[in-house]
C-alpha cells in the first residue's frame, strides 16, 4: 500500500471550479474503461484472487452470496431476488430476469470519499475492498442507485460512462429482496 499525498475529492470537491471538476470527473470515467478492458484473472464472478470467496458489495449480502462458479450461478442468484421483489409486489411481474453476457473488473463502490487527487491533480481510486470480478454494467447501477451521496459529481460521471439502464433498473428492482426480503 502507498501513501498518496493530497486529499479526498469529498473534502476538496466544493473547492474545485468547474474546470477542475470536469477534469477529475473525466480522469474517473477513464479508469472506469481501463478497468472493464483488463483482462481477468479468472473466469467466474466474485473477488479477484479468490473464487472460494463470497462476493461483496452494495448489491450482495450475508446471506447465501456465493461463492459463485460461473455466471449462471450469479445470474440464478439475482434472479431468486427478482422472483423475491415480484411476489412481494415490490417489482412489476414483466420485468426480464437477469442475464449477464460479459464479466469485467468493478470496483462497486466509487465515490468522492474514495478519491483522493493528488497534489499533482492525478486522481487516484481507493478502497478496493468490494472488487471484484461482477457483470458489465454492475459499476454503472452501483453509481447510478447512490448518487444521492454526490449529485453533482455522480451525475456528471454517469454522463461520460457507458450507459446500462436496463440493468439499473432491474437493479433497483431487487432492492426489496436485497433488504427486508433477504430474511424471507
Amino acid at each position: 500500500m502507498d501513501f498518496i499525498d493530497g486529499r479526498s475529492v469529498e473534502a476538496c470537491w466544493d473547492e474545485l471550479n468547474q474546470t477542475e471538476r470536469v477534469d477529475v470527473v473525466s480522469q474517473v470515467a477513464s479508469m472506469i474503461t481501463t478497468l472493464q478492458s483488463i483482462p481477468l484473472p479468472q473466469q467466474s464472478p466474485g473477488p479477484v484472487g479468490c473464487e472460494s470467496c463470497s462476493a461483496r458489495g452494495f448489491w450482495f449480502t450475508d446471506m447465501g452470496t456465493g461463492p459463485f462458479r460461473s455466471t449462471e450461478e450469479l445470474e440464478a442468484w439475482f434472479n431468486r431476488r427478482l422472483t423475491i421483489s415480484k411476489q412481494f409486489n415490490q417489482a412489476p411481474d414483466d420485468v426480464p430476469p437477469f442475464q449477464f453476457d460479459r464479466l469485467v473488473l468493478t470496483h462497486q463502490d466509487i465515490a468522492p470519499r474514495n478519491l483522493i487527487l493528488g497534489l499533482d491533480g492525478t486522481v487516484h481510486l481507493i478502497d478496493w475492498g468490494d472488487a471484484g470480478v461482477y457483470p458489465e454494467g454492475l459499476e454503472f447501477a452501483s453509481l447510478k442507485t447512490r448518487s444521492y451521496t454526490a449529485p453533482e459529481f455522480t451525475d456528471m460521471l454517469l454522463e461520460k460512462v457507458t450507459q446500462y439502464e436496463e440493468l439499473a433498473q432491474q437493479m433497483e428492482w431487487i432492492m426489496f429482496a436485497l433488504t427486508t426480503g433477504q430474511y424471507l
